[in-house]
């Protein structure tokens, strides 16, 4: 995931950005790539545009097929992103999808 948050923070609107693999909500078993994205202040991005500037410059099975737009991200005391907190707001927000 790093060389995927790389690319995505290279985008004039990212600020910052986690990426992480979460379980797929469709295809039980399987995951899917999806990205955690602060934008800059005052600025607006589609999905879209974040899909087709990581099509330019990964590979297919590189680019996540789920896009969030958070207002920051879980990070340690020192300061990294913590992914596995990504992970269990993404598996969370799954289950209560399927309770409703």
């Amino acid at each position: 995931p790093t060389n995927i948050e790389k690319v995505l923070k290279d985008h004039p609107a990212v600020l910052e950005v986690g990426v992480a693999s979460v379980p797929h909500p469709e295809k039980e078993g399987q995951e899917m790539l999806k990205a955690w994205i602060v934008l800059k202040p005052g600025v607006e991005v589609s999905e879209r545009e974040l899909v087709e500037h990581c099509a330019q410059r990964l590979a297919p099975y590189e680019v996540p097929r789920r896009f969030a737009f958070i207002a920051e991200l879980p990070k340690s005391m020192v300061g990294k992103t913590l992914r596995r907190e990504l992970i269990q707001m993404e598996i969370a927000a799954q289950e209560r999808n399927e309770d409703a």
